[in-house]
This record gives structure tokens, C-alpha cells and sequence, in this order.
């Protein structure tokens, strides 16, 4: 009776708003946003180094840790300094940015408490218990909750408690947090950065981390989209609008990336005019930028985004490699400081491009193609979900192979120049991938690529997938060389081959005879 009056109340407040979530900004570039977390005097600043973590569930998170605690084995000569500490940007989707937020949140100290309290722990049963709590079956009939909500609840209590992006500014290390999730709309990378926030004028400092994971983790259908609430285009961004340059030619609102996305050539780069679009959908302005300086103004109600609702970001990117890439190849963005990496690669700061890949996507073995039988509809919905997020992976995978091998055929020419002769070193490029495909024993591969999709494994699981993490990392030829770079020993731990005669070892124990 208790529950069905609950019900019963929930439905007569069923009226409720959706919470905003999302806090205005007040300042466009106020001093204390999340941005690059500072310099690290021991650390090689000619060197970009960049780890991506994908989706899958536990499976991603344990495979992300194993990778982190391999390089973390790795002792510079540099005291009490690992590779680990070398890293710069970690960028996540899903499963993987349960990892990567609690690294940037705890530092590898909180390794055990991740292991112990999340990727161990019976997640599934945890979130079925709290779904069918009456409590949360009363709020769930209302708009101010979401099936999200109860991931959102776990993530505090497990891992974040109510911290939110203050904590990574006042912590001031590296490496610079991207969590990825999709626009549902729009069907684009949405990453939880500051210039991505200022768009929306919303402040990313007050935004929780566990938000944050939930919308990267936020698989379709199975949970509801993160929605937020867009308050472009606000007081913050009309004073910008309004603050002109020392010449008085130029607004510093919108960013002129936007403008200069607007005005380049679909032929020759769709990918950044699609960019300045989606950017400028998301002010909520009107601009016409044939003036000088550029007049806005405010887009009808009927034709603003108010609100962003926001998907597993696997749907547009499941190797979280998107942001780094768009890092590393424009002159639009700016996080180091205001030449951006792109100008840094050119003039020879950056000399050394570190990306190392976790990619735990799974490839389950499957009947449908012995059956003539017509699929059920949560076969086809799963098909065509992970169809999606696979082609998202293969693509983003090509694209970091082409840009890399770009950036070094363009810093080639570069060094030619007489102005680079005095500065001219190549750049170079260490790409290690943490990737089942890597794996060459047919029986230990298909292991790791039936491994579910889900937030509960066995114990055994966990073990083999941050046992083959720290395997796949150490047989990269890439991550030999990078030893030699940093002047490392390499580390001691089992080869990919000797975790796979574990794991084929579990799956077909030998059954001895009882004979003698």
C-alpha cells in the first residue's frame, strides 16, 4: 500500500521540471576553469602524451586500469617518477571514463579503491536493487528523475561522492580530463571541456564528475540521455560580445575560430566547417559575419537548442580519440596556451607525439548467421547499436593513422625552411594500441572478445584483462622505442602469450586420470 501511494503521489507531481544540472556562467574565461592543469618541471615538455580510453562496460574500465598501472611500472631515472606521471591528456568514453575520472580525481593511489569498490564489485545487482527501490520507482514517474539517475547515484556513492570539476582545479596536475559523450541530436562528440561549456554558457567547475561519466556511460535504450540545460546565449557571452580588440575591428564573441570555421571551403576541410556550424547552433545566435565586427543576435525561441541530451559517446566515437585529434590538427583550439599544440608541433616544441589506445571493444560470437530464423527485436537492437559504435571505432582508428603520418610529412617539409634550420628535428610518433585484434592466439582472442558488455565480471575476467593490458602495452614495438626516448628500463610482467595459456588453460582444463 506504501508503494502504490507513493506511485500515486509521484503521478499527481508528475509535473516536475527536468533539473538544468548545468550551472550559467558568468564569465566568459573566468581564471578558475578547468583548463591545462600546469607545467610539470620534470616532465619532457617536448613531448605530447595522450592515453584514450573506449566504452565496454567493466571490461573497458579494467582493460583502461591495466594500461595505466603498466606504465606506471615504469621507473624514470627521474626519482620517484613513472611514465605514468608523463601523461597529459587522458580522453574517455563510457566504461573507460570511470577509469580516467577517478585517475584524474585520486592519482594512481586510488587504483585500489577503483579495483576494490567499482570494477570488482557487482555492479549489475547494485543497479537492479536500486532501480526496484520504491523510492526511486516513485521518482522515476516524475521528470526531475531517470533510469540515469540510479547510475548516477552508484557512481557518488562508489567512486565520486558529490565532487564536482573544482576539485580537478584545485588539484592543478596533470593530466587534463576529456570525458566524451554524444550529442543525441546531432549525433556529434560532446566533450565536457570549458570551451566546449562556454558554448553553452554553462560552468564545467560545478559540473559533478559523476554526471559527467553517466552521460559518456549512457548506453541507448537501456539508459536515458543526460539532459542539460544551454543558457546561450547569456550576460557572460553578450559582454564578450560587446568587448571589443585593441583595433575595435574585431568582438572577441563569438571566437573567431567559429567565423573562420564558417568561412572555409567544404572541399577543402568539411570536417572544421561542419565544426563552426554545430558550434554556431549551439549559441544560439544569429550572426552576420560579412560585417566588421560581426552583428548577432539572439535566434528566435523556435529555433534554439535549450537543452542538450546526450548519449554513450561511443555512438559518435568510441575510442574517445575525436577531441585529442581536433587538439592536434587545428589552430582552433587553444588549451596549453594560446599558440595551441598544432603551432607547438610546427615550431618544434612538441617533438614527440605519444598515443596510447585502449580499445576494449568486444566482438561477441554469435548463431545468426546459421539461421534463417528472422531476428528478435533485441538482437536487431543490439546489432545495430554496436554496428554503430563499431564503425565509429574503425573510422576514428584510420583517422589518427592518417592524421599522424600527415603531421610528420608536413613537419618535414616544415624543418626544410630556413627558418627551421636551426630547429630542425622530426617528429615523431609512438602509437601503442591495447587492442584484443593484437592478440594472435585464436582461442585467447575470441576469450577477451566474448567478455560481456556489462558492469558485473568474474574475478577471473578482471584478472586477465589488466594482466593482457600490461602485456599488450610492453609487446608495442612503439612502446620499446619510447623506452629509449625516456632512457627506461623496460618492465618486468608475463607476455601476451603467457596470459593466454592462462586463460586457454581455465577454458580447457586438463582432466586428469585417477587410474593410479
Amino acid at each position: 500500500m506504501r508503494l502504490i501511494a507513493s506511485v500515486a503521489l509521484a503521478v499527481l507531481l508528475g509535473a516536475c521540471e527536468t533539473p538544468p544540472r548545468t550551472t550559467q556562467l558568468e564569465t566568459i574565461r573566468a581564471p578558475d576553469r578547468y583548463g591545462w592543469p600546469g607545467d610539470d618541471n620534470e616532465s619532457r615538455e617536448d613531448t605530447l602524451f595522450v592515453v584514450t580510453a573506449s566504452g565496454g562496460g567493466t571490461r573497458a574500465a579494467a582493460l583502461t586500469l591495466g594500461t595505466l598501472r603498466a606504465l606506471n611500472e615504469v621507473r624514470l631515472s627521474t626519482a620517484d617518477r613513472t611514465l605514468l606521471g608523463e601523461v597529459d591528456i587522458i580522453s574517455s568514453v563510457s566504461g573507460g571514463s570511470v577509469t580516467a575520472a577517478y585517475y584524474a580525481l585520486a592519482g594512481p593511489e586510488g587504483f585500489d579503491k577503483l579495483e576494490r569498490d567499482f570494477i570488482r564489485r557487482d555492479g549489475i545487482s547494485q543497479l537492479v536493487l536500486r532501480l526496484v527501490n520504491p523510492v526511486n520507482v516513485a521518482e522515476l514517474l516524475t521528470d526531475s528523475r531517470s533510469r540515469l539517475d540510479v547510475l548516477i547515484d552508484y557512481l557518488e556513492d562508489t567512486l565520486f561522492d558529490d565532487k564536482t570539476y573544482a576539485r580537478l582545479v584545485e588539484q592543478r596536475r596533470r593530466p587534463y580530463l576529456i570525458l566524451n559523450a554524444a550529442d543525441m541530436s546531432e549525433g556529434a562528440v560532446f566533450s565536457f571541456t570549458q570551451p566546449q561549456f562556454d558554448l553553452i554558457c554553462a560552468d564545467l567547475v560545478k559540473f559533478k564528475l559523476s554526471e559527467a561519466v553517466a552521460a559518456s556511460a549512457a548506453f541507448p535504450v537501456a539508459l536515458a540521455p543526460l539532459t542539460i540545460k544551454s543558457y546561450a546565449p547569456c550576460n557572460a557571452q553578450w559582454a564578450k560580445y560587446e568587448e571589443r580588440t585593441g583595433s575595435g575591428l574585431k568582438r572577441r564573441w563569438p571566437p573567431l575560430w567559429i567565423q573562420n570555421a564558417l568561412a572555409t571551403d567544404m572541399d577543402l576541410n568539411a570536417n572544421r566547417t561542419r565544426r563552426g556550424r554545430l558550434a554556431q547552433a549551439y549559441l544560439n545566435m544569429n550572426c552576420d559575419y560579412e560585417t566588421q565586427p560581426p552583428t548577432c543576435r539572439a535566434a528566435p525561441d523556435n529555433e534554439r537548442k535549450a537543452w542538450v541530451h546526450l548519449l554513450d559517446g561511443g555512438i559518435a566515437d568510441n575510442l574517445g580519440l575525436n577531441e585529442p585529434l581536433r587538439l592536434v590538427t587545428t589552430i582552433d583550439a587553444q588549451i596549453k596556451d594560446s599558440r595551441g599544440f598544432l603551432t607547438q608541433i610546427f615550431d618544434g616544441d612538441i617533438r614527440n607525439l605519444v598515443f596510447v589506445i585502449v580499445n576494449a571493444r568486444s566482438e561477441a560470437d554469435t548463431n545468426l548467421d546459421r539461421s534463417g530464423s528472422t531476428p528478435g527485436i533485441f538482437k536487431m537492437l543490439s546489432a545495430t547499436t554496436g554496428s554503430a559504435i563499431d564503425a565509429a571505432t574503425f573510422g576514428m582508428q584510420d583517422r589518427l593513422a592518417r592524421t599522424v603520418k600527415e603531421l610528420i610529412q608536413l613537419r618535414a617539409q616544415a624543418t626544410a625552411l630556413p627558418k627551421f634550420i636551426n630547429n630542425a628535428k622530426q617528429l615523431n610518433s609512438y602509437v601503442v594500441p591495447v587492442d584484443f585484434d593484437y592478440i594472435e592466439n585464436p582461442a585467447c582472442r575470441r576469450f577477451f572478445k566474448n567478455i560481456a558488455t556489462s558492469w558485473t565480471l568474474e574475478g577471473h575476467e578482471i584478472d586477465a584483462l589488466q594482466s593482457m593490458a600490461g602485456a599488450l602495452v610492453r609487446r608495442s614495438r612503439h612502446f620499446q622505442n619510447l623506452l629509449t626516448v625516456y632512457g627506461a628500463p623496460p618492465p618486468d610482467g608475463p607476455t601476451v602469450d603467457a596470459v593466454c595459456e592462462t586463460v586457454v588453460a581455465r577454458q580447457n582444463p586438463v582432466r586428469r586420470s585417477n587410474t593410479g
